[in-house]
């Protein structure tokens, strides 16, 4: 287990979710759907699946994984909870793979209107949150030691939201 990792992506977790709160407040981001869920909400949800898909794709959801989650999201929940989550949205499959998380997609979205309001600086929102999910994605495949799987699950993913925020610049 990895404490660096864990620190690094509760620190950056709770930087990202200030960001989301002061997009909802500063009215950045309108939702096409009309929907009003909050981004920090959209976050903490797309983190957990992000978390799960890793640690389904190697067949197990070990207790200290399910603890990280808790860590750093703050989401209080346990082991079955997650692996029926797991199970009915299929986070263990090659479908979830290759699918952009939707904080990612709105964070493209936002990228000129969070920077022209000074909510970060050197970086933009998107690039910040494929930063999250590489270290938490590391701190959560360290956590049980790296299995084959897992690793291969975590490169395809991050590959994938890369290159979607590269394509999007």
């Amino acid at each position: 287990m990895d404490y660096k990792l864990i620190s690094e992506a509760a620190k950056r977790y709770k930087d990202i979710s200030k960001v989301c709160d002061m997009i909802d407040k500063k009215k950045l981001f309108v939702r096409s759907d009309g929907s009003k869920r909050a981004l920090k909400d959209l976050f903490r949800i797309d983190t957990a699946k992000f978390m799960m898909f890793l640690s389904a794709s190697d067949g197990s959801l070990s207790r200290t994984e399910v603890e990280l989650l808790d860590a750093v999201t703050g989401c209080n929940t346990d082991a079955k909870t997650l692996a029926v989550l797991i199970k009915e949205f299929k986070l263990n499959s090659v479908q979830f793979a290759v699918k952009i998380l939707p904080i990612v997609k709105i964070a493209v979205e936002c990228d000129k209107a969070v920077q022209e309001n000074g909510l970060l600086k050197e970086i933009k929102f998107s690039e910040a949150l494929v930063g999250f999910f590489k270290v938490f994605g590391k701190a959560v495949i360290s956590l049980d030691g790296v299995t084959k799987k897992e690793d291969k699950g975590f490169d395809i993913y991050i590959g994938n939201l890369e290159n979607f925020v590269e394509k999007s610049i």
